[in-house]
Protein backbone atom coordinates (compact mmCIF):
# COMPACT_ATOMS: atom_id res chain seq x y z
CA UNK A 1 0.00 0.00 0.00
CA UNK A 2 1.59 3.64 -0.72
CA UNK A 3 0.47 6.90 0.73
CA UNK A 4 0.94 10.12 -1.50
CA UNK A 5 1.38 13.63 -0.19
CA UNK A 6 1.26 16.18 -2.91
CA UNK A 7 2.90 19.64 -1.77
CA UNK A 8 2.54 22.77 -3.71
CA UNK A 9 4.96 25.68 -2.52
CA UNK A 10 2.99 29.05 -2.20
CA UNK A 11 4.94 31.75 -4.11
CA UNK A 12 8.19 29.57 -4.12
CA UNK A 13 10.64 31.93 -6.34
CA UNK A 14 9.80 35.11 -4.37
CA UNK A 15 9.89 33.28 -0.90
CA UNK A 16 13.47 31.91 -1.56
CA UNK A 17 15.90 33.62 1.41
CA UNK A 18 19.19 34.63 -0.41
CA UNK A 19 21.05 33.66 2.95
CA UNK A 20 20.02 30.15 3.13
CA UNK A 21 19.92 29.50 -0.71
CA UNK A 22 23.73 30.30 -0.30
CA UNK A 23 23.85 27.61 2.57
CA UNK A 24 21.91 25.24 0.62
CA UNK A 25 24.23 25.42 -1.96
CA UNK A 26 27.26 25.35 -0.51
CA UNK A 27 25.94 22.35 1.74
CA UNK A 28 25.79 20.35 -2.00
CA UNK A 29 28.92 20.91 -2.75
CA UNK A 30 28.68 23.75 -5.08
CA UNK A 31 31.91 25.54 -5.54
CA UNK A 32 31.98 28.80 -4.09
CA UNK A 33 32.67 30.71 -6.92
CA UNK A 34 29.46 29.92 -8.08
CA UNK A 35 27.73 30.42 -4.74
CA UNK A 36 29.54 34.21 -4.97
CA UNK A 37 28.32 35.09 -8.73
CA UNK A 38 24.59 33.81 -7.63
CA UNK A 39 24.76 35.89 -4.76
CA UNK A 40 26.21 39.04 -6.47
CA UNK A 41 23.51 38.33 -8.94
CA UNK A 42 20.48 39.05 -6.69
CA UNK A 43 22.00 40.92 -3.81
CA UNK A 44 21.01 44.59 -3.72
CA UNK A 45 17.74 44.44 -5.92
CA UNK A 46 15.17 46.93 -4.36
CA UNK A 47 11.75 47.48 -4.70
CA UNK A 48 9.41 50.50 -4.32
CA UNK A 49 5.75 50.53 -3.74
CA UNK A 50 3.63 52.89 -5.73
CA UNK A 51 -0.55 53.31 -4.65
CA UNK A 52 -2.49 56.07 -4.45
CA UNK A 53 -0.06 58.93 -5.76
CA UNK A 54 2.68 57.87 -2.96
CA UNK A 55 5.81 56.33 -3.46
CA UNK A 56 7.48 54.64 -1.04
CA UNK A 57 11.54 54.93 -0.57
CA UNK A 58 13.33 51.86 -2.46
CA UNK A 59 13.40 48.69 -0.34
CA UNK A 60 16.29 46.30 -0.40
CA UNK A 61 14.75 42.43 -0.71
CA UNK A 62 16.42 39.61 1.41
CA UNK A 63 14.12 37.63 -0.68
CA UNK A 64 13.58 36.10 -3.54
CA UNK A 65 14.89 34.81 -7.14
CA UNK A 66 13.87 36.00 -10.81
CA UNK A 67 10.98 33.78 -11.81
CA UNK A 68 11.83 34.22 -15.36
CA UNK A 69 15.59 33.53 -15.47
CA UNK A 70 16.27 29.81 -15.84
CA UNK A 71 19.37 29.60 -13.51
CA UNK A 72 16.53 30.60 -10.83
CA UNK A 73 15.08 27.13 -11.24
CA UNK A 74 18.33 25.42 -10.67
CA UNK A 75 18.75 27.37 -7.65
CA UNK A 76 15.39 26.48 -6.50
CA UNK A 77 16.14 22.92 -6.81
CA UNK A 78 19.22 23.34 -3.93
CA UNK A 79 16.63 25.63 -2.31
CA UNK A 80 14.00 22.59 -1.44
CA UNK A 81 17.13 19.59 -1.59
CA UNK A 82 16.86 19.33 2.22
CA UNK A 83 12.56 18.74 1.59
CA UNK A 84 13.53 15.82 0.18
CA UNK A 85 15.82 14.20 2.47
CA UNK A 86 13.21 14.05 4.87
CA UNK A 87 12.76 10.75 3.57
CA UNK A 88 14.85 7.15 4.82
CA UNK A 89 14.19 5.12 1.61
CA UNK A 90 15.06 1.47 3.66
CA UNK A 91 11.92 2.62 5.91
CA UNK A 92 9.89 2.96 2.85
CA UNK A 93 9.97 6.52 2.31
CA UNK A 94 10.74 8.62 -0.56
CA UNK A 95 10.11 12.18 -1.96
CA UNK A 96 10.48 13.25 -5.76
CA UNK A 97 10.43 17.43 -6.27
CA UNK A 98 9.85 19.95 -9.76
CA UNK A 99 10.63 22.79 -8.79
CA UNK A 100 7.82 24.15 -5.88
CA UNK A 101 5.67 20.84 -6.22
CA UNK A 102 7.03 18.26 -4.14
CA UNK A 103 5.64 14.33 -4.02
CA UNK A 104 6.11 13.14 -0.58
CA UNK A 105 5.24 9.03 -0.28
CA UNK A 106 5.55 5.73 1.99
CA UNK A 107 4.96 2.62 1.57
CA UNK A 108 3.10 -0.14 3.94
CA UNK A 109 1.77 -3.28 4.66
CA UNK A 110 -1.53 -1.16 4.78
CA UNK A 111 -2.96 2.07 4.14
CA UNK A 112 -2.90 3.51 8.16
CA UNK A 113 0.86 2.15 8.17
CA UNK A 114 1.91 4.61 5.45
CA UNK A 115 -0.45 7.28 6.02
CA UNK A 116 1.36 6.98 9.59
CA UNK A 117 4.74 7.41 7.91
CA UNK A 118 3.84 10.37 5.48
CA UNK A 119 2.40 12.06 8.69
CA UNK A 120 5.87 10.89 10.57
CA UNK A 121 7.63 12.30 7.70
CA UNK A 122 5.96 15.91 7.50
CA UNK A 123 6.08 16.57 11.16
CA UNK A 124 9.20 14.89 12.41
CA UNK A 125 11.99 17.10 14.08
CA UNK A 126 14.13 18.63 10.66
CA UNK A 127 10.88 16.95 8.83
CA UNK A 128 8.86 19.04 6.33
CA UNK A 129 7.35 21.48 8.47
CA UNK A 130 10.20 21.92 9.81
CA UNK A 131 11.52 22.98 6.28
CA UNK A 132 8.62 25.35 5.49
CA UNK A 133 9.29 27.29 8.62
CA UNK A 134 13.60 27.18 7.87
CA UNK A 135 13.12 27.96 4.79
CA UNK A 136 10.58 30.46 4.90
CA UNK A 137 8.07 29.00 2.71
CA UNK A 138 4.36 28.30 2.96
CA UNK A 139 3.07 25.14 1.69
CA UNK A 140 -0.50 26.13 -0.06
CA UNK A 141 -2.98 23.91 1.71
CA UNK A 142 -5.39 24.18 -0.70
CA UNK A 143 -3.70 22.69 -3.28
CA UNK A 144 -2.68 19.48 -0.68
CA UNK A 145 -3.46 16.25 -2.39
CA UNK A 146 -3.32 12.51 -0.74
CA UNK A 147 -3.75 9.69 -2.46
CA UNK A 148 -4.11 6.20 -1.24
CA UNK A 149 -2.85 3.50 -3.61
CA UNK A 150 -3.48 0.04 -3.15
CA UNK A 151 -4.28 -3.29 -5.08
CA UNK A 152 -8.18 -3.34 -3.60
CA UNK A 153 -10.83 -2.53 -6.52
CA UNK A 154 -12.94 -1.58 -4.17
CA UNK A 155 -11.92 0.59 -1.17
CA UNK A 156 -12.53 -1.10 2.12
CA UNK A 157 -13.40 1.38 4.69
CA UNK A 158 -12.63 -1.14 7.62
CA UNK A 159 -8.64 -0.81 7.07
CA UNK A 160 -8.37 2.82 6.05
CA UNK A 161 -7.81 5.60 8.71
CA UNK A 162 -6.94 9.17 8.22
Amino acid sequence: MVSTLFLDIKSAFPSVVLKQLMHDMRKRGVPTQYTAWSRCRVEGWQTILRFDGYETEPVELARGLDQGCPLSGVAFQFYNADLLDICVPAHGEDAVAFMDDTLILAWGKTLDESNQKVRYMMEKSQGGLDWSRTHQCNFAIDKFGVMGLTRWRERNPEQVTY
